[in-house]
């Protein structure tokens, strides 16, 4: 175990999620209070007490991150106790399979909201932060579907545009607040995943077209919510200290641009 993040502190959004919940295990293992932030508290707080009884610093709050007041009082109140905040992971998002066509105002708004807004609120709330104290790492994560169009492999797509929509949406502003944020010692940076055991994306398929996705992968196989915990690590790490506004793809080949 390393102590990359001993007295830092880390904000993670839908820590308790799949993906979310090893990237708080991964930054806790690693020396950071991971602060998980989730709009299920129940669902955090057992992160947060599984983590502890591992020796590891964690806490639960409960935040939805498309509501402003929510967010900033959440910030206010990390601050508050803690002091600072040196590392905000924006994980926080929603999935559905809809046709184009099909998909309703109400829907899309849903979609870009929790996806998009979600992370403009919260780095909002950490710029604020991180530019009083000189500085701090935001890691948005992306989906290499904003890039490949919704196309899961050669042969098969899956209609969820609105999705793709708000991933490469992501991957812009990333970009846009690495400029913003480079003058105050700000990285910002983002993880974009590719085909991951038991996330959303791949709980939406039928298990035959799961095992279909293996000999396209030039590595053969799905990632690890782990591998994605420890791409984010690295962003969030001083080994990264002079990289920002990348898209870091962790996909196993399956994209190459």
């Amino acid at each position: 175990m390393e102590n990359r993040f001993e007295g830092k502190v880390a904000i993670i959004t839908n820590g308790s999620s799949n993906i979310g919940r090893s990237i708080s295990l991964e930054l806790a293992k690693n020396g950071a209070l991971a602060l998980i932030a989730d709009e299920h508290l129940q669902k955090a707080a057992r992160s947060a007490r599984t983590f502890a009884k591992l020796g590891l610093k964690a806490k639960a709050y409960k935040m939805k991150v498309t509501n402003r007041e929510e967010v900033d009082k959440i910030f206010h109140q990390v601050i508050m106790e803690f002091g600072r905040l040196d590392i905000l992971v924006n994980n926080a998002e929603l999935f559905s399979l809809r046709p184009f066509e099909k998909i309703s105002e109400k829907e899309w708004d849903r979609i870009l909201d929790v996806n998009l807004k979600g992370t403009f609120l919260s780095s909002q709330a950490a710029f604020r932060v991180m530019k009083r104290q000189g500085g701090g790492k935001i890691i948005n994560v992306s989906s290499y579907s904003s890039r490949s169009g919704g196309m899961i492999s050669p042969g098969l797509y899956i209609p969820h545009a609105h999705y793709v929509a708000s991933k490469a949406a992501i991957e812009s502003l990333t970009r846009s607040m690495a400029f913003e944020g480079a003058p105050h010692g700000i990285q910002v940076n983002a993880v974009s995943p590719g085909p991951i055991e038991k996330d959303l994306m791949m709980q939406s398929l039928s298990p035959k077209k799961r095992k279909g996705l293996i000999p396209v992968i030039p590595l053969a196989r799905l990632g690890r919510p782990e591998e994605i915990a420890q791409a984010v690590a690295f962003l969030a790490s001083e080994r990264a200290s002079y990289i920002t506004a990348k898209i870091l793809d962790v996909n196993g080949g399956i994209l190459m641009d």
